[in-house]
């Protein structure tokens, strides 16, 4: 760029001169830190959180499960294919939910935060939600399904992100269910209530 660094006193003032790719969407955090000849660093060496920017505008998006149709109880993997314009990192959570109608209470109702790589799985009426560490041991339920952690990872890759939810249906959920599909960004933006298939425990 034209402009220096300038010193004042005991003030350095840099400027960064900052071209973000297409691909880098989303809200970004930005921080700062400096650090002396001697190895002093501000903040005791943490990361000083000082504003956000968003490159670009970002659009998340549901585009498929496999299997999209079929029936039993399970235990089944469904994987379930998500986007996002500002790469895949930029998803905090999807979700994908079987009932009448997206995230109906009494329903089984599953997602997954990239961010810390955890299974959701929703209590009945949707007012909590259980955990369980995607791709290891354990489980979780309610009184429709059964949420594994299953033996496969989820892949980010680019703009897309498959997700595997390990489900076992409870006997008494009866009746062919409608699977939906939603995306968030981690600044709340929403892709469109997708209707990806049926089901039949």
């Amino acid at each position: 760029g034209g402009t220096p660094a300038t010193l004042s006193g005991i003030n350095l003032t840099v400027p960064f001169n900052i071209t973000f790719k297409s691909g880098y969407g989303g809200k970004k955090t930005i921080f700062g830190l400096a650090q002396t000849y001697a190895g002093a660093q501000s903040n005791g060496g943490v990361l000083t959180s000082l504003g956000s920017w968003e490159p670009a505008l970002t659009t998340p998006g549901t585009v498929s499960v496999s299997p999209s149709s079929g029936s039993g109880l399970g235990p089944t993997m469904f994987t379930a294919a998500y986007s996002d314009t500002g790469g895949a990192n930029d998803l905090q959570v999807v979700y994908l939910s079987f009932g009448g109608s997206f995230l109906a209470t009494h329903s089984c109702n599953v997602g997954y935060q990239p961010g810390n790589n955890q299974l959701l799985l929703f209590s009945d009426d949707n007012s909590t939600a259980a955990t369980v560490g995607e791709n290891g041991p354990g489980s979780v339920s309610n009184s429709q399904c059964t949420l594994s952690g299953g033996n496969t990872a989820a892949i980010l890759s680019g703009t897309g992100a498959a997700v595997p939810f390990t489900i076992t249906f409870k006997s008494g959920f009866t009746g062919t269910k409608n699977v939906f599909g939603l995306a968030q960004t981690y600044d709340g933006t929403q892709s469109a209530i997708t209707p990806l298939g049926s089901w039949t425990p």
